[in-house]
């Protein structure tokens, strides 16, 4: 069963890759949606998927990298929009 999720990543996520890095989680995973930054520094993700494979995806992220750094990860479940499907996952500018 597909689900949805929001989630807001802050820490050293900005500048470091971090969406490269969620956009690699995500092919993974096999999760769709997408990846943003935000202006306050933060970084906002929606994912859509399987609940497994998006938890999968949910510690990865927080495990980070050398360079990246995830001081917290607020993920929230959403109600399933079928108006908000994404089946690939893509980095937003």
């Amino acid at each position: 069963m597909q689900v949805q999720y929001r989630a807001i990543v802050t820490g050293r996520v900005q500048g470091v890759g971090f969406r490269y890095y969620a956009l690699r989680a995500a092919n993974e995973w096999s999760v769709g949606g997408w990846v943003q930054n935000l202006d306050d520094g933060s970084v906002e993700l929606f994912l859509q998927g399987e609940e497994e494979n998006i938890q999968r995806m949910l510690q990865k992220i927080r495990e980070g990298t050398l360079w990246i750094q995830v001081d917290s990860l607020a993920a929230k479940r959403l109600d399933f929009d079928e108006n908000r499907s994404e089946r690939d996952f893509f980095i937003k500018y």
